[in-house]
């Protein structure tokens, strides 16, 4: 059994994590948009599956949830100078169920633009209860991000998209990734899984194989698991967030592999003795960080229940 070592890089590693943008790292509770008012979702009926034309034309939170939008035909357009907003719907759009109750729900891109240069896009949840749609609040994807597809399978959100390597223009993102999303009452959309591409074409991928989902942990959990390409340093980040979505613990974690950038595993044991750490579930999180920019390049996650 290997304990976690600490390093100047495991350091640099925390610091990155925390100072990252929204539209690469998981929202801490603080940044996450209450889900929307019962009686604002009451507003848009339905009385069978979702169709595209109750998407194109149903109300969403736009602003950080601060200003709700009826959509026409797929864009709202208000305001001038200062005041001025517009929301679209982007083509891209996935029908699946998100929370497990046997009906079909969907996801949809909105971009929001302020009458600048940015186009602010946002993933965005909408839950068919069979009665009603109820969108709930988006998740910051980025400015000029280019989602090419998305789908639902098994309660997540995945997107395959580009984005915007470290010299990239904002008009040009060139980097691929797909990145997965799962939904939680509270905390809303999250990021649970993410890949990205290389020049050489091979996948970045993390996957934690050990504890497995769903299992119970105590506050000694060995964790376990397989990278397609060793990171810089052969160092990952290792975060865990309680059902809030809030961190409770954050440190570093070794990769070992036979060279630079190869296949390698990780095998390390993590301390929640001295976390604020409560029985209940919690999610298992380990990134990869762009040393370039902060940005996520890969991660998954795990849910476990602590004892």
């Amino acid at each position: 059994m290997k304990a976690i070592r600490f390093s100047l890089m495991s350091v640099l590693l925390v610091v990155l994590a925390a100072g990252c943008s929204p539209a690469t790292v998981l929202p801490d509770q603080s940044q996450v948009t209450p889900s929307i008012d019962p009686a604002f979702l009451q507003s848009t009926p339905s009385t069978g599956p979702i169709t595209m034309e109750m998407l194109k034309n149903g109300e969403y939170q736009a602003q950080n949830g601060m200003t709700l939008v009826r959509l026409m035909d797929g864009k709202y357009e208000a305001g001038s100078g200062s005041d001025y907003l517009s929301v679209s719907m982007q083509e891209q759009s996935a029908f699946g169920d998100l929370n497990a109750d046997g009906v079909e729900d969907a996801a949809i891109i909105l971009v929001e633009n302020y009458g600048g240069t940015g186009q602010f896009e946002y993933l965005v949840p909408v839950f068919n209860s069979g009665v009603s749609l109820s969108p709930s609040s988006g998740y910051f994807l980025g400015d000029r991000v280019a989602v090419n597809s998305m789908s639902i399978a098994d309660g997540r959100i995945t997107l395959d998209m580009l984005v915007h390597a470290p010299n990239d223009g904002q008009c040009c993102p060139s980097q691929s990734m797909t990145q997965s999303f799962r939904f939680y009452w509270g905390p809303g959309l999250v990021m649970v899984h993410a890949t990205s591409g290389t020049f050489t074409d091979t996948l970045r991928e993390i996957s934690i194989e050990a504890p497995t989902a769903g299992s119970e942990v105590t506050n000694q959990i060995q964790l376990k698991g397989r990278v397609t390409i060793a990171p810089f340093e052969n160092t990952l980040l290792v975060r865990i967030m309680d059902v809030n979505n809030t961190s409770i613990y954050t440190g570093p974690i070794m990769v070992s592999a036979p060279d630079m950038g190869a296949p390698g595993t990780f095998d390390g044991l993590v301390d929640l003795s001295g976390s604020p750490a409560s029985p209940g579930s919690i999610r298992i999180e380990v990134l990869e960080m762009s040393m370039a920019d902060g940005s996520i390049l890969t991660m998954d996650s795990v849910d476990v229940t602590l004892k």
